[in-house]
């Protein structure tokens, strides 16, 4: 081989290995959103960073009646410490679709050991403005630990046991490391597109023999035993709206039933949710297929 080929060969190896050296890293931060009317909203937020590219979701009103999610995109400086990012589409969200006006977070801020602190703008699908605010968090693990430290300082100091009982309760219902799960008559509003649908099916606990009713629009129920594997459940969805029950027919030996499913297009694009079911009781999706302000002015 010629001595110039063998060098040529040297620095491409060389280039293909620096190549792959990219800046790669996952962030889960759980806090606050201050909102400028003093509002205050539970947040939670999971991205990651390729090089300096960020894409992830953020969860607004975190296990509370209103919760949504939406997908994000942005930019990290690891140099500076500065994160920007943009909400760009909603997933779901709690809140009825009739209340809706989504407000899309712009949000820059600091990236920095523990916290994740900065302002954002806020601005409806047409570039109308909304409400701005801040946003203050911190990493989910470093919050579990605040929260340990906090049980036992309640416990060193509340000395009435009825009280301690109910601060210690309020202290654990705080989980920052999951979701409260689904529970009765609750209803999710989905964002969909395509017409493509699979349900992958399991038990989130104990494997206790629960059982799950799962049907659209109310036809042609469909009885599932969750295990450990999932079990696969394909749906089509071929109107603009069109509606997934989940009722527990079994809450197993552990109650309650505890069910997690996982919805996804086929393509990358998945929402997961655990449910939190008696017997008997029931939760829906609304699956929708056209754009969020689109159904605003359909109904």
């Amino acid at each position: 081989m010629p001595k110039n080929s063998f060098q040529k060969i040297l620095i491409l190896v060389f280039l293909l290995t620096i190549s792959g050296n990219i800046f790669s890293q996952s962030e889960e931060f759980v806090g606050l959103i201050e909102l400028e009317n003093k509002t205050f909203l539970n947040f939670r937020i999971n991205f990651n960073i390729t090089d300096s590219k960020v894409e992830g979701y953020t969860i607004t009103d975190y296990n509370g009646p209103h919760e949504s999610k939406s997908s994000i995109v942005g930019s990290y400086d690891e140099r500076t410490n500065k994160l920007t990012f943009r909400e760009v589409n909603i997933l779901y969200t709690k809140s009825p679709i009739t209340e809706l006006d989504f407000c899309y977070i712009f949000f820059t801020g600091e990236m920095k050991k523990n916290r994740l602190v900065g302002s954002f703008k806020g601005f409806y699908e047409d570039l109308e403005k909304c409400l701005d605010g801040t946003i203050i968090g911190t990493r989910i693990e470093k919050a579990e630990k605040r929260k340990e430290k906090l049980l036992r300082k309640v416990n060193r100091v509340v000395k009435n046991n009825n009280e301690k009982s109910e601060v210690t309760q309020q202290i654990n219902a705080l989980k920052f490391s999951e979701q409260r799960g689904i529970s009765a008559n609750e209803n999710i509003n989905v964002f969909w597109e395509g017409s493509y649908l699979k349900a992958l099916i399991w038990d989130a606990g104990t494997v206790d023999d629960d059982i799950i009713e799962i049907s659209k629009d109310g036809v042609n129920p469909v009885t599932i035993h969750p295990k450990k594997d999932p079990v696969v459940k394909e749906f089509y969805l071929g109107a603009d709206k069109q509606v997934i029950t989940i009722k527990a027919l079994s809450e197993g030996t552990e109650p309650p039933n505890t069910t997690k499913v996982k919805f996804t297009d086929g393509k990358g694009k998945f929402i997961e949710l655990i449910y939190n079911l008696k017997v008997n009781e029931a939760a829906t999706l609304t699956f929708y297929t056209q754009k969020p302000n689109e159904v605003r002015k359909t109904n």
